[in-house]
């Protein structure tokens, strides 16, 4: 959208001045402007929070104009005004632009018309006729000034070291609240801290919407006494008590009996010092105790003696409130980066056992297909079937291999709203778990056994489930030196987890021995020789356990009760509520 026209505004120069003196860029202007753009604060809306904080400074500092701006790096836009109708100018145009080059001070412009940097720009020349300029720079956690808070008058004055004081205080509530602003977006990205983040939101609107005519804080005077002679609105709404109950009260009486040493002590310091600063609650007429952050100073008359004291009281347990939060962030993250670095380990290591595994079958379909064509290379009478017929068979075993693999790399992409109900004896007997390992069932005379599960079906895919399914009852059939292998699977609500479906693939074989037993149990990763089942069977146990686990299951190898052979358990989430 092309920017609006202001009414008034002058380009060049008049009455034979010279050329207007545009500040120059910060150093990190780059760094700062990305900055700026991760508070998405641009161009958005008018927000309460920010209009009260340049109602609030305008009324402090007694001025006619204030606002809230950002520059960008071709204008100054004006997030909240009082007493102009602006949303953006150009930035050549905008006094902030040398404000934020001193990022730790405020700039103040006594006169204009005395400054050779702004006598000639438009805003003071035309509308509004600028003639005093105070603006504290909006600084960032990371260093970075993105704007100001500004008040603006139509002829020359000072500011009062308390009027300026309550202008810092300000910016640093516009910063604040542009870093809750920017923590509750990024908090909604996670569920785990949505809570917390919104009751920081309503505390935030609830606090800013009770800003009115005075600043946010308590703004206080006590005499050499340390008592309260002068105080604002904030103090009478804050503590509960009337105007007339506070004159003169002295200042321990608004805290805990606990605390009124370290009250004395503040005055005390600041009457030595000029400055004091201390944490303490404070306590209003009901009793209640609220964290405070108390900041005064000795107030000294022309001569220099001291008179009183001055001070801001801010209220601290929203800040409070927040760094608990953080805290809980990064110790969160850490415990993320813990796990990942674990997860990380143990893909390396699967990797490893991958690349080994698949290059044995590999070099063994070689030297097979070698060994055959040296025997049709020497003219030997009878075709070399023995050695293709390894050859074929070790090819299909490498193929389960990568069908696994493929197998577990779908698992793993699996979003939670893909899972479905899934009866277990139904895909025990399907097609796609049969033509695993119905050709080595019938080669070797092998029953397979699929007991009726009753009311135990499983969430997860069918894919996922033929694939373990069909490997586990292969593996039953094929590493078995049984007469006629038997194997039998079996499901049933889990003991003691109702919420879990437990399945057995079971052998009347020689079972596995108890280290791979152990092992496996421990989370080992077993290879192709790590087990009596041969150069699919270690492997695609861990394949499988990897898939049970990516359900929401474990994986565990014992001997079979009832058939004396091996025995493998695995469970995963029952579905019997979403299936009824």
């Amino acid at each position: 959208m092309p920017s609006p026209t202001f009414h008034g505004f002058r380009q060049g120069t008049e009455g034979g001045r010279g050329i207007m003196k545009a500040a120059p860029f910060p150093q990190d202007e780059p760094a700062r402007l990305r900055d700026l753009e991760n508070y998405h604060i641009l161009d958005t809306e008018p927000e309460e929070a920010f209009d009260g904080l340049a109602r609030v400074a305008a009324l402090v500092c007694e001025t006619p104009m204030a606002f809230v701006n950002m520059l960008d790096g071709t204008r100054q836009w004006f997030k909240a005004t009082v007493g102009l109708d602006l949303r953006e100018t150009p930035r050549e145009h905008a006094f902030c632009g040398y404000t934020i080059l001193t990022p730790k001070r405020p700039l103040v412009v006594h006169d204009t018309l005395e400054d050779a940097r702004f006598m000639d720009n438009p805003l003071v020349q035309g509308e509004p006729h600028i003639r005093f300029y105070a603006g504290v720079p909006l600084v960032t956690p990371d260093g970075y000034a993105l704007g100001t808070l500004s008040v603006l008058d139509h002829v020359p004055r000072e500011l009062r070291p308390e009027q300026l004081n309550a202008l810092r205080d300000l910016a640093r509530q516009a910063v604040a609240q542009l870093e809750l602003r920017r923590k509750v977006n990024d908090l909604r990205d996670t569920i785990r801290v949505r809570e917390e983040a919104e009751q920081q939101l309503d505390a935030l609107h609830h606090e800013l919407e009770n800003i009115t005519e005075t600043v946010p804080d308590i703004i206080y005077q006590l005499d050499l006494g340390g008592r309260l002679v002068k105080w604002n609105k904030q103090a009478e709404r804050v503590t509960g008590y009337s105007r007339a109950e506070l004159r003169s009260r002295p200042a321990v009486a608004f805290f805990r009996e606990e605390d009124h040493d370290r009250v004395t002590e503040a005055i005390k310091r600041t009457l030595e010092e000029g400055y004091a600063q201390v944490e303490v609650p404070l306590v209003s007429r009901d009793g209640h105790a609220t964290p405070y952050e108390f900041r005064s100073r000795v107030l000294k008359n022309h001569q220099g003696r001291p008179i009183g004291i001055t001070g801001v009281a801010r209220d601290i347990q929203e800040q409070l409130a927040l760094e608990g939060l953080l805290r809980r962030q990064r110790d969160a993250l850490a415990d993320h980066a813990a796990r990942l670095t674990e997860a990380n380990a143990d893909l390396e290591a699967f990797a490893y056992l991958v690349s080994h595994d698949l290059k044995e079958p590999v070099r063994a379909i070689g030297a097979y297909l070698n060994a055959a064509l040296e025997d049709c290379r020497s003219g030997a009478q009878e075709p070399p079937l023995e050695y293709l017929e390894q050859a074929a068979n070790t090819t299909e075993r490498l193929g389960l291999l990568v069908e696994g693999l493929l197998t577990l790399s779908r698992v793993n992409r699996l979003h939670p709203s893909e899972l479905e109900p899934v009866a277990v004896e139904a895909v025990a007997t399907s097609p796609e778990c049969c033509v695993r390992y119905e050709q080595a069932a019938a080669e070797r005379g092998a029953e397979v056994e699929v007991c009726p599960e009753g009311d135990a079906p499983v969430l997860a895919t069918a894919p996922a489930l033929a694939q373990i399914l069909g490997n586990l009852i292969l593996n039953g059939i094929r590493h078995n030196p049984s007469p006629r292998p038997h194997v039998r699977v079996a499901a049933a609500p889990a003991p003691g987890s109702p919420r879990m479906t437990r399945v057995t693939v079971e052998d009347d074989g020689p079972g596995f021995s108890d280290a791979t037993v152990a092992r496996f149990n421990a989370r080992e990763l077993l290879g192709g020789s790590s087990s009596h089942r041969g150069a699919t069977g270690g492997f695609g146990l861990t394949i499988a356990r990897r898939m049970v686990e990516r359900l929401g299951g474990r994986m565990w190898l014992g001997r079979s009760e009832a058939l004396g052979g091996a025995s493998v358990t695995f469970t995963l989430p029952a579905a019997i509520e979403i299936m009824a």
